[in-house]
């Protein structure tokens, strides 16, 4: 599962998410997986040299990007990635958990204590973000986690995340 949320203007936005996640899915059928949660980080990777070299490319694409969010399901595990501000969240027992930490400069204010996680909300730097596939430098983060009955995932960009709390998604 997979959600890009593309950036750099409407065209180059649209491309790069595109990009992103047929890259992914190529990537997906093709290979054999033995490790989950290396295959989403390297593949994210290389879709961001992928994403890049379009923008060479074409120079109207230029600055383009995308925040992403990919989840592995095998064997009631979960193995996710994520690169920018797109977020996943755990659905468990009526309570909804964030898995995902932005790759923003409001998150690090908060991690830094400088500001508290409800400022962080509000913030009017909350929508700058310090990495996404096609900037470079990128570093996906993940993780795994054991899934049971009735779990639910969420994957969301920041249009949703944004807009309502924790507890009206759920």
């Amino acid at each position: 599962y997979i959600v890009a949320d593309g950036m750099g203007g409407h065209k180059g936005g649209e491309t790069a998410s595109k990009l992103t996640v047929d890259y992914l899915c190529n990537a997906f059928k093709k290979e054999k997986i033995e490790s989950p949660e290396n295959f989403l980080c390297d593949t994210l990777l290389m879709a961001d040299t992928a994403v890049r070299k379009k923008a060479e490319e074409d120079s109207s694409l230029k600055g383009m990007g995308t925040t992403v969010v990919a989840v592995i399901i095998k064997d009631d595990m979960a193995y996710y990635a994520h690169v920018g501000d797109s977020r996943i969240y755990l659905f468990q027992h009526n309570k909804g958990h964030q898995l995902t930490k932005d790759h923003s400069y409001v998150q690090q204010l908060v991690d830094s204590d400088i500001i508290k996680p409800e400022e962080a909300e509000t913030h009017p730097e909350r929508n700058k973000i310090l990495q996404a596939i096609g900037v470079g430098n990128v570093k996906p983060e993940s993780n795994h986690l054991k899934l049971y009955k009735n779990d639910v995932l969420l994957l969301c960009s920041d249009g949703l995340s944004g807009e309502v709390n924790i507890d009206e998604m759920w």
